[in-house]
């Protein structure tokens, strides 16, 4: 983990899992991917002891567990503004949204910051309609581990 990183940044949907682990006296450990040109999650999270000793790494691509400071610790959580449904186009590596649904993404992006200028936008794959996504456009909201609203 980059030592100059002033926050951790957590999904808000995984905090109640987090909060059981840190309050048991279990910990939090941060565990790197260590596999280059790897696709997966950059950083993946356990609790720092199991049983009482060192958390085993969870999968073999990651390494180099650090401890996570709970004062580094903010949630973050999305508050969707706008969705919409895009398609999908196939590269050799994986998908991506076709070019119009690239533009339109952008575009409505690109609106939604003139009234929220911290606006983000992610996608996911449509469970309902396969070769289609999801795209969400919305405002990250952080939460530090004490409950406090801040902003990074």
């Amino acid at each position: 983990m980059n030592a100059v990183a002033e926050f951790v940044r957590l999904d808000a949907a995984i905090e109640p899992k987090v909060r059981e682990w840190i309050d048991s006296g279990r910990g939090l450990l941060a565990w790197e991917n260590q596999e280059i040109g790897s696709s997966a999650a950059q950083y993946v999270y356990t609790p720092a002891i199991t049983n009482g000793r060192q958390t085993d790494k969870p999968v073999w691509r990651y390494g180099n567990p650090q401890t996570v400071d709970v004062d580094r610790i903010v949630f973050v959580d999305v508050q969707v503004i706008q969705t919409f449904r895009a398609g999908l186009k196939r590269f050799y590596w994986g998908m991506w949204l076709t070019d119009a649904s690239e533009a339109k993404a952008e575009r409505l992006l690109a609106k939604i910051r003139e009234t929220h200028p911290g606006a983000v936008r992610s996608w996911s794959f449509d469970p309902d309609n396969p070769g289609k996504a999801i795209v969400e456009i919305g405002v990250e909201q952080f939460r530090r581990y004490d409950g406090t609203i801040t902003t990074l």
